[in-house]
């Protein structure tokens, strides 16, 4: 921490913090870690944009300590009728954070530069790869706490089918390299459609 960052007062950076939240102002930061990999890895760049209004389930958002967020995915929202509680998870690792309030949430991650290219979370491609490793992610989690059968027969057959054909290459690999290549197919399809708006106009 620098010196210019120990001018600025806790309070002062929360009466900040909810003015962004307000305008939904977008900040970057480098990300430091593994536990959202392999879509966000050690070194990349978030762009988050502040504020807990649009939040869903599979979004990718960023909570607790201001000064050094940490970034997980909504697993579920529960609503008591009273106030919304999210159960957010790391991609990489089964075990998730207790249950936070909606205003405990500082921003929703609408943009990820790094090791794996530039991906707009916002867009269509975007919301529907969010949604898709959410089933993952939701899935890794219920049945490694398997608490019914219906669980358990699924963490069974997920042990059987990594030992007998994923050993060597994890499910969760294949299923991002997959979304990997469907991007760049994305990217392609659209770099082509805006030449041929181009043309036409």
């Amino acid at each position: 921490m620098d010196k210019s960052e120990k001018m600025i007062s806790d309070n002062h950076l929360q009466a900040v913090l909810d003015i962004w939240s307000q305008k939904r102002e977008q900040t970057t930061f480098s990300i430091s870690g593994n536990c959202m990999s392999p879509m966000i890895k050690d070194g990349d760049y978030l762009i988050v944009e502040h504020g807990s209004q649009d939040i869903h389930i599979g979004d990718v958002v960023a909570f607790g300590i201001q000064r050094n967020p940490s970034i997980h995915r909504v697993i579920k929202i529960v609503d008591d009728g009273k106030r919304e509680l999210f159960l957010l998870k790391p991609d990489r690792y089964n075990t998730p954070h207790p249950f936070i309030l909606k205003e405990q949430i500082l921003g929703k991650v609408i943009e990820i530069r790094g090791s794996n290219g530039r991906f707009d979370l916002n867009s269509l491609f975007g919301k529907y790869m969010n949604y898709i490793l959410w089933i993952r992610s939701y899935i890794s989690w219920r049945s490694s706490n398997a608490n019914s059968r219906l669980w358990r027969g699924i963490h069974l057959t997920n042990v059987i089918r990594s030992k007998v054909f994923f050993g060597r290459y994890p499910i969760d690999m294949i299923l991002w390299k997959g979304l990997l290549q469907a991007h760049r197919i994305w990217l392609l399809v659209l770099a082509s459609l805006l030449t041929h708006k181009r043309r036409s106009g």
